[in-house]
């Protein structure tokens, strides 16, 4: 099966494939940590911080708590509003970021219920991926164009 998404750190390289499968690869050990099996197969990933974020094909995220023994255990997974299936994610311990073939993006409460904290629609057709660094959020679109969103407040960070 076609390998969709992945993530990587010292530890492990984490893998979403059509198979509606996450794998984990140990890197230390040279071989399959765990293999996980979703509902939906994963469209994007965000890895870090103890979690592991999963997008799926329904526009669902998928919320793994990695412990420092590396557990990676399914907490849940949430309809978040998005219409179409996810292109993005990032998450950090303020937001989750996801982006969306139904031309949004939303900022996300990142706890057990992630609420919408804010729904951005500047594109008119499917958003292609997003990046977060630096507390600017950019995203790609398929209608030839980009986004680009800065806090109002330099204090606000994402």
């Amino acid at each position: 099966m076609a390998v969709l998404c992945l993530a990587v750190d010292d530890r492990f390289i984490i893998t979403g494939s059509e198979d509606n499968t996450i794998v984990v690869f140990d890197r230390r050990a040279e071989k399959i940590y765990k293999t996980l099996q979703l509902d939906n197969y994963p469209m994007c990933m965000s890895y870090g911080l103890g979690q592991l974020w999963v997008g799926d094909k329904l526009g669902q995220v998928t919320l793994l708590d990695v412990t420092t023994y590396g557990d990676f255990e399914i907490v849940d997974t949430y309809d978040v509003g998005h219409m179409g299936k996810l292109t993005g994610i990032k998450h950090s311990l303020g937001s989750v970021i996801t982006s969306s073939m139904d031309k949004t993006i939303k900022i996300l409460e990142p706890n057990v219920e992630p609420d919408a904290i804010a729904t951005l629609t500047s594109h008119t057709m499917d958003i292609a991926g997003i990046s977060f660094q630096n507390d600017v959020l950019a995203s790609a679109g398929s209608d030839v164009s980009i986004g680009i969103w800065r806090p109002k407040n330099a204090t606000y960070s994402l």
